[in-house]
């Protein structure tokens, strides 16, 4: 590896800074109004779990240059990274409400043509990655069967299925949630006008929409490494976001 991407992992992997190791103090009524006095120790809370997620399973950058990663070490990653999502999408979620936010006007001109973005592998700040708050609606469409599924079931045999598994995908959402955690004021402001978007297409609307946000489990049969990564965090951001998400659907 060359010394200019081992500059890169260094000024990468120390992007949140801390004044101690301490975890972030995050308790407090979760019927505090407003809701600001809870939103940093919630925001230090989510860097802290990257941070740990990095430590352990390796950053973007190394898992790009790894490119493939074992079976086991893949699901555990992906366990971590979606309830890290789950838990920074809470978060955004309540700082967005708090901001009440004019929706931004809709551009009418023609869109001219977009720029060119050049990517380079051992950079991931010049990625294209995208962190969505709001799901979006797919079609439920049958996978096509494989060649090797379909030869096994011809002769009766099991296919070769690859112990290792591609470790670009984790990679990419790694490092936008690293981006949301760096720049959390401009992707609250940007959720909030789409928050004002939606409730103000909802109050001339016959069916307003309904906003949800995906289910955390506090079953402790159901505790994953990652699970219990963003337990502490989630415990707080989820019960805080269904009272806030309550307060927002309400008219006027």
């Amino acid at each position: 590896m060359s010394r200019h991407i081992k500059e890169i992992k260094t000024d990468y992997r120390h992007v949140f800074t801390r004044p101690n190791d301490q975890t972030p103090d995050i308790l407090g009524p979760v019927e505090a109004e407003p809701p600001h006095d809870r939103l940093p120790g919630l925001w230090d809370y989510a860097r802290m779990v990257w941070e740990q997620m990095c430590g352990v399973f390796g950053d973007s950058l190394d898992l790009i240059d790894a490119e493939y990663i074992s079976k086991d070490r893949h699901r555990l990653l992906r366990d971590w990274v979606r309830n890290l999502e789950k838990l920074v999408r809470h978060i955004v979620f309540v700082a967005a409400i708090a901001l009440k936010l004019a929706p931004a006007k809709a551009a009418t001109g023609p869109r001219g043509m977009g720029r060119f973005h050049q990517t380079f592998w051992d950079d991931p700040l010049t990625w294209k990655v995208s962190f969505r708050m709001l799901a979006l609606k797919r079609k439920a469409r049958q996978r096509p069967v494989r060649a090797g599924q379909a030869a096994a079931d011809a002769d009766g045999e099991t296919p070769f299925r690859s112990p290792a598994r591609l470790a670009k995908p984790l990679a990419l959402r790694i490092e936008a949630v690293r981006r949301v955690l760096a720049d959390a004021p401009a992707h609250v402001a940007r959720f909030a006008r789409q928050l004002a978007r939606i409730k103000a297409g909802n109050a001339s609307a016959n069916q307003p929409r309904k906003l949800s946000l995906p289910y955390w489990s506090f079953a402790p049969e159901r505790r994953t490494s990652g699970i219990h990564a963003v337990a502490r965090g989630m415990m707080i951001a989820q019960p805080l976001a269904e009272n806030w998400l309550w307060k927002w659907e309400e008219p006027g």
